[in-house]
């Protein structure tokens, strides 16, 4: 079975955030598990964004015949600051998937 380490092999980014206020941002990004086989899901939240702000993620990785591929989404912090990839996003991909970025 094959196996994606969340991290280092696989890079995830927060690529642009906006509250609008141009204040500093000091997001924090998890994931669990932080190695995980292809077909398990991982946990992916960002915290510590301004409310409402516009947040883009970006996955990034090299396949196993050496060909990097990227993915990304555009989400939107709840209240709490809080963006989830179990969320639905604003651009990326239709509808609400926590492993969309990794497909």
């Amino acid at each position: 079975m094959k196996t994606i380490a969340t991290v280092p092999l696989l890079a995830l980014a927060l690529t642009a955030c906006t509250g609008g206020g141009g204040e500093d941002v000091h997001a924090t990004m998890t994931v669990t598990p932080a190695s995980a086989l292809a077909d398990v899901p991982v946990s992916v939240t960002v915290t510590g964004l301004p409310a409402g702000a516009r947040t883009t993620v970006t996955a990034t990785a090299t396949d196993t015949s050496g060909v990097p591929w990227q993915s990304s989404a555009d989400f939107r912090a709840g209240s709490d600051g809080k963006v989830s990839l179990a969320q639905k996003p604003l651009s990326g991909y239709p509808s609400a998937d926590p492993m969309a970025l990794f497909l």
